[in-house]
């Protein structure tokens, strides 16, 4: 992966995980895909963004990466909870 390709990773990154608007989608019944799809123009250049991430593996690396810093906390909360 080019560094450009890395910064601009870590920004999209970033910018999902302090979006504000998650209250909405915290009172919301619906799936979070479901509401970002209404708002993302077919053929605009979120949705542009949003396919090739997609395609080319994001959304999974994202996950991956969260499961792997939820586990590293847990361990690190079990080793700090201890006297």
């Amino acid at each position: 992966m080019s560094r450009q390709t890395s910064l601009a990773l870590l920004l999209t990154v970033s910018l999902l995980l302090n979006w504000r608007p998650r209250p909405v989608a915290a009172q919301s019944s619906e799936p979070v895909s479901l509401l970002r799809e209404r708002v993302t123009s077919k053929g605009g250049t979120t949705y542009a963004a949003l396919t090739s991430m997609e395609a080319s593996g994001v959304k999974d690396a994202i996950v991956k990466a969260m499961k792997a810093a939820a586990a590293r906390g847990k361990e690190l909360g079990e080793e700090f909870g201890r006297d």
